[in-house]
């Protein structure tokens, strides 16, 4: 259980890497046609913020959910109460 929850982390972090490196990539993208700096920064702040406010949450989720089903799974044992 511990094995996937920290797959789906690397996972999470994976997919928040290749985001910002395609912002990172944008930026340079923007510059090479000579646009301006404080307008390339105020696209490339908010996507950062939003794209690293999203893994935060995915994250906390994830060990949310995980940690609810490994008590579901720990409290569905054996029956303590089977009558056969």
């Amino acid at each position: 259980m511990e094995k996937t929850s920290k797959l789906f982390t690397k996972i999470i972090l994976l997919i928040v890497a290749l985001m910002t490196a395609r912002v990172i990539v944008w930026f340079f993208e923007q510059r090479a046609h000579d646009k301006e700096y404080w307008l390339i920064f105020a696209h490339v702040i908010p996507f950062l913020l939003v794209i690293l406010v999203v893994a935060a949450v995915a994250i906390f989720i994830k060990n949310w959910a995980f940690r609810l089903f490994q008590t579901y799974v720990a409290g569905k044992g054996p029956q303590k109460d089977d009558l056969s």
